[in-house]
Formats: structure tokens, C-alpha cells, sequence
């Protein structure tokens, strides 16, 4: 799962969108040991560019 989100993440950080990323997935990704993986994500519409990439 972390190795998808990794491709992900990587996609997005090469066409410049800007994300947050917060929940489980988050603290385990800063070394957190978690149970629960929830994944809530928000992304910037600043040109465009999330929307392009969704498309």
C-alpha cells in the first residue's frame, strides 16, 4: 500500500500539485506506529494542475 501512495505522492510532486495528506497513513509515514490506515487527502486547484492530473 505505502509503496502505491509512494507513486502517487511522486506523481503529483512532479507536476507541482500541492497535497496534504492526514490520518493513519500520515503518522505511519512519519514513523508512527499505527492499526487503523485511513487516508484523507486534500489538493490544491492553484492552475489547475489536480484536476489535469485526475483527468
Amino acid at each position: 500500500m505505502l509503496n502505491l501512495l509512494k507513486d502517487v505522492f511522486s506523481s503529483l510532486q512532479r507536476h507541482r500539485v500541492r497535497y496534504l495528506v492526514t490520518g493513519g497513513v500520515a503518522a505511519v509515514l512519519h514513523g508512527v506506529p499505527r492499526v487503523t490506515f485511513d487516508l484523507a487527502f486534500g489538493g490544491s486547484q492553484t492552475g489547475g494542475r489536480l484536476s489535469r492530473r485526475l483527468a
